[in-house]
């Protein structure tokens, strides 16, 4: 029963979503958001750890994003000298893909 609720909220919200996303397209839908948490393994406390241990500070932000066809956590940490890294973690394996 829980499967099928959640399937119909994906669908609803997928139908919203379309709407909204049209006034803002750099926007993520609700559904999209679903559809994404839904395939990631990688819990964002074991993506963070994961960023912090490539890039050490403090985090600021954090979005579950597709980046080159895979699902991502995408990181955004403040080191100690002040500059925004972005760090990359695979959200199926929690390797960290990227950092800039």
């Amino acid at each position: 029963m829980k499967v099928l609720t959640l399937s119909c909220l994906v669908a609803l919200a997928a139908t919203a979503g379309c709407a909204a996303s049209a006034n803002s397209p750099a926007k993520t839908s609700n559904a999209e958001k679903l559809a994404l948490l839904g395939g990631a393994k990688v819990d964002i406390d074991v993506a963070i750890k994961a960023a912090l241990a490539k890039a050490p500070g403090r985090v600021v932000d954090t979005e579950l994003r597709t980046k080159n066809g895979k699902t991502v956590w995408e990181i955004d940490v403040v080191t100690a000298d002040n500059r925004i890294t972005e760090v990359d973690v695979d959200a199926t394996t929690g390797v960290v893909t990227d950092s800039e």
